[in-house]
């Protein structure tokens, strides 16, 4: 569910910006800093489920917090 969550918004807000403004740009980083973070997770155990614990999602959202990337409190 969090991940659908987040690539609805990551998907809405690249339809309102074009692929050369600096919006774009920023949300293509945040994206790519996210799905960084959850490989990373992924390669711990190559058997995890297919959702996260609420503490996975903690550490993930404090990773990216760490590395300067804003995360909406609601995720």
């Amino acid at each position: 569910m969090y991940l659908l969550k987040l690539d609805s918004v990551f998907t809405s807000a690249k339809v309102k910006a074009s692929k050369h403004s600096p919006l774009f740009n920023i949300l293509k980083s945040v994206h790519n800093e996210t799905k960084n973070e959850l490989e990373k997770m992924l390669k711990c155990n190559e058997e995890h489920p297919a959702y996260l614990a609420s503490d996975e999602i903690t550490t993930v959202r404090k990773n990216l917090e760490s590395r300067g990337v804003e995360v909406d409190p609601s995720l």
